[in-house]
């Protein structure tokens, strides 16, 4: 079917057109996520964080815990706004990322079906102080056998994790003060926890984090970015998901229930050629902004069986 509408259009100019617009369009026509319903183990929890003045924790009967983090970019009020705190920015419409939901959702359901008590944060609602007060509650329940997973999908730049922002045009992005998480904040929150830690972090120049890992040495436990400094992360159409977390979920897609050590782990790049085809064509044709990168960025200083 492709080589037959490709070779009735006529021209070479045209034909490169025509399998540029298929390659684009390709990838998005089939959705089947990695992961589809999981048993959950049946102690784990799920706990949407939403309110600073209450806090739901609780000891994990697995003795495990994850931290499961989405950020959120708003569009301006339609009447303008000045910007003082990143509160002003809830009156603007919040853009929905089915990239960053299908990362969320697919995740969750993973963790729950091997016994971790997922505590889950929409930073359209809340805001980095919640995930410090969250690690921190863990570490007083924490102990040599503790196992904390903390994941992030959404906005980044070479500061960290952008949690909330607005957009102005098609590139800026307006980032109010203390909405960043910095390689330097999430490892302070960290490393008094007890155990084994994990990190698994879709946003753009998120290899900051693996860089920050290295380069402090005190930090004991796995990171895995999705792209390096200077490089932006992108979907993974067929899978519902971000490239990073498609690449994660595939470990145990054929298998939910197996162990991989994250330290040792090979993880192969997300997509196949025609959706590496689609985005290096769509690149072309957008202006500006980093270019894309599929080959995740892992520091590992301890194991993490997952």
């Amino acid at each position: 079917m492709l080589p037959a509408l490709i070779a009735s259009v006529s021209g070479p100019r045209a034909r490169a057109l025509t399998l540029a617009l298929l390659l684009v369009a390709a990838p998005g026509c089939i959705v089947t996520p990695p992961l589809g319903d999981l048993p959950r183990a049946g102690d784990a929890e799920s706990m949407e964080v939403v309110d600073a003045d209450y806090l739901p924790f609780r000891r994990s009967p697995q003795n495990r815990y994850a931290v499961v983090m989405n950020g959120r970019v708003f569009q301006p009020p339609a009447e303008g706004l000045a910007v003082h705190d990143p509160d002003d920015l809830l009156r603007g419409e919040a853009i929905e990322d089915p990239w960053v939901q299908g990362d969320m959702d697919q995740l969750t359901r993973l963790l729950l079906s091997k016994g971790y008590d997922v505590y889950r944060l929409d930073f359209g609602r809340v805001t980095p102080d919640l995930m410090r007060s969250l690690l921190e509650r863990i570490v007083f329940v924490s102990d040599d056998e503790t196992q904390v997973l903390v994941a992030y999908s959404g906005e980044g730049d070479s500061t960290g994790l952008r949690t909330r922002s607005m957009r102005l045009g098609t590139s800026r992005h307006l980032v109010p003060q203390g909405t960043t998480i910095t390689p330097a904040d999430l490892f302070a929150a960290l490393e008094p926890v007890q155990g084994r830690k994990a990190v698994l972090l879709n946003a753009c120049e998120a290899g900051i984090f693996a860089e920050e890992a290295a380069r402090w040495g005190r930090f004991e436990g796995v990171v895995i970015a999705a792209c390096p400094r200077g490089y932006a992360t992108t979907p993974h159409e067929p899978s519902g998901t971000t490239a990073i977390f498609a690449a994660f979920l595939d470990l145990y897609a054929r298998d939910p229930s197996r162990v991989h050590n994250l330290a040792t782990v090979e993880i192969d790049r997300a997509g196949g050629l025609w959706t590496n085809l689609a985005h290096h064509w769509q690149s072309l044709w957008r202006g500006g902004g980093k270019p894309i990168s599929y080959e995740p960025v892992i520091f590992a200083s301890s194991d993490f069986w997952f």
